[in-house]
């Protein structure tokens, strides 16, 4: 039995909202947890990318590199790239923030990088849902 694409888009949706919640929740703590923060933000953009390609029918490659994705979504979204100019900055998140694996993932992210990896996912989530117009309505 197959499942409606719809609802598979809406679970994409639902589950990028859901991490964008909790990016905003790890930046507000008493003590911010800014990796936690970075690392959510960037599965919610990666969400409502791939919910977008599910939507296109589309199928993708297991990645997490948000620029890739962007590029995937460009057939369906010409304008797309220059919408989501710099969103690459989420793509070291959804490993870098979580493990200690060289150099430059030993240092703590600050709070301005934590707070910009919200706004790029933000922006992300509204850039599909424009793309999608009126069909988001059916979705959410």
């Amino acid at each position: 039995m197959s499942i409606p694409k719809m609802d598979v888009v809406r679970a994409w949706f639902k589950r990028a909202d859901n991490d964008l919640r909790a990016a905003e929740m790890a930046f507000t703590l008493e003590s911010p947890l800014y990796d936690i923060a970075c690392f959510h933000a960037q599965q919610c953009a990666e969400k409502y990318l791939k919910g977008f390609l599910v939507y296109n029918e589309i199928d993708f490659p297991k990645t997490h590199v948000i620029e890739y994705l962007v590029s995937i979504c460009k057939p369906f979204a010409p304008s797309i790239q220059s919408m989501l100019n710099n969103v690459e900055i989420l793509s070291n998140y959804a490993v870098e923030s979580r493990y200690p694996m060289d150099n430059s993932s030993l240092y703590e992210i600050p709070r301005h990088k934590a707070k910009e990896a919200i706004t790029m996912a933000k922006k992300v989530r509204s850039t599909i849902i424009t793309l999608m117009g009126s069909n988001m309505t059916v979705i959410l």
